[in-house]
């Protein structure tokens, strides 16, 4: 039965990656999918185990067997599968680097992490879980700072600048002329000088074309229910993290900090 909930995880997890985080991702690599689908499972099946140690359902034994299996799965996932993982996939984008060097260098790179990964203190179980703890706290605290800035400022429709139809079908037109003159000029094989501020001029609007049109599905998706409670929920987070901020530093001048 635990089995079976492991494979309901990693199935959310696969359909989780494909439809929620990365919907638009051309990409593809079959092993990103893999490995975020395998850690959220793993981390699922941790947090699935508490609950049923709190509720006392299965065995002891049972719990504390599937308890050690995932706490082992889950740290080699963390710090032998994505660190090799990330290597490779540094070292295979760079052009110049011949492919019989792709193996030597992941590997040395993985020995260097693992050297400093485990430089302080002895080679122990406990010590792995604290500095992945370390780690784990540490970047959760960095997307929390991101996530507190970026969520208000595409939400909340006070960073919303109007975009209407007519001003993006205007770009657009723009657009399209400068290609017509770039195709034209290429056609009567004009010098390159007069060419290359055309195809820079034609990149230009282009963007401009592409945020136009984002700006403008971020004003209608702010008319919708969801939008407009995400405005209203950013709103409050703004105003929370300022009132944080105020604390906090009346904490650090009135030396009340640890009191």
């Amino acid at each position: 039965m635990h089995t079976m909930f492991q494979v309901a995880f990693f199935l959310f997890g696969w359909l989780f990656f494909m439809k929620q985080l990365f919907r638009d991702y051309e990409v593809h690599k079959r092993m990103v999918q893999i490995i975020f689908s395998v850690t959220f499972a793993l981390s699922c099946t941790m947090f699935e185990l508490i609950i049923f140690e709190i509720i006392g359902f299965l065995e002891p034994s049972s719990r504390f067997l599937h308890w050690k299996l995932g706490l082992y799965s889950i740290l080699f996932v963390l710090i032998v599968a994505l660190p090799i993982y990330f290597s490779y996939s540094v070292f295979i984008s760079i052009a110049f680097l011949r492919r019989k060097w792709l193996l030597p260098l992941t590997l040395l790179s993985w020995i260097i992490f693992i050297y400093f990964f485990w430089k302080i203190g002895i080679f122990t179980i406990e010590q792995a879980i604290s500095r992945v703890g370390v780690i784990g706290v540490t970047v959760m605290a960095v997307l929390s700072g991101f996530g507190a800035v970026n969520a208000p400022y595409c939400y909340m429709t006070i960073f919303m600048r109007p975009v209407g139809q007519e001003q993006i079908t205007q770009m657009e037109r723009k657009l399209m002329h400068t290609m017509e003159m770039i195709v034209a000029k290429k056609r009567r094989l004009t010098l390159k000088s007069e060419i290359v501020p055309l195809e820079e001029l034609s990149r230009y609007l282009f963007l401009e074309v592409v945020e136009l049109r984002n700006m403008r599905e971020r004003i209608d998706y702010s008319k919708t229910w969801e939008g407009q409670y995400f405005n209203v929920l950013g709103h409050f987070f703004s105003l929370y993290c300022m009132w944080k901020i105020f604390i906090c530093t009346v904490n650090i001048v009135f030396d009340r900090v640890g009191k």
